[in-house]
């Protein structure tokens, strides 16, 4: 994730409308991170390095070759889940601090069915893809690296465009709603 953001970021830079959009978690959260230390380190964006962040992953790596994760406040049950997820929201806050220009967010696409959880999801796969897109297609709004919750409203037409927050840039997982035909018709109206 992190080589391909960096090898087309000169490419964004160049759009009028730059955007990334990662995939992270409900377990991207801090709270499943059961060390202080490590909590207060990915939290602080404004001394979070990308440096700094494998350091930390890397420490991760070895605290599990040596079995000693509880001890050093890793998470023990799908650790390496949650600490890839915590590790991607982190990135994406990173990021949104070093380009500015670009609306960067990850999203949490919802409990899929996939390999990975045994086809044991609350989603289907394509109800899961709709929700980066809709992040993707949202006007400039940024929440400022947080996991996004996206609900699509399914099914509902509107007749007049979705409204979308301003930008944020600290509080909890921000819930964002819309249709992807409220987004066709904001499209439209622009063409």
């Amino acid at each position: 994730m992190k080589t391909v953001t960096e090898a087309l970021i000169p490419l964004l830079q160049s759009s009028q409308s730059p955007r990334i959009v990662n995939l992270s978690s409900l377990y991207g959260r801090l709270r499943y991170i059961p060390g202080d230390r490590i909590k207060e380190e990915m939290r602080n964006v404004d001394v979070l390095s990308e440096d700094r962040l494998n350091e930390l992953l890397q420490s991760f790596l070895n605290d599990f070759k040596e079995r000693k994760l509880e001890e050093n406040g890793w998470p023990t049950s799908i650790c390496a889940y949650k600490v890839s997820k915590v590790a991607v929201s982190a990135y994406t806050r990173i990021l949104a601090k070093k380009y500015p220009n670009i609306c960067i967010n990850c999203v949490h696409p919802g409990v899929v069915k996939t390999d990975m959880n045994c086809n044991t999801g609350e989603l289907p796969v394509e109800e899961g893809a709709q929700r980066p897109v809709l992040v993707a297609l949202f006007p400039d709004v940024a929440v400022g690296g947080r996991v996004a919750e996206v609900e699509p409203a399914d099914g509902i037409a509107s007749d007049s465009p979705p409204s979308f927050p301003a930008r944020e840039e600290k509080g909890p997982p921000l819930v964002l709603r819309a249709s992807l035909s409220s987004l066709a018709w904001r499209d439209s109206k622009e063409i």
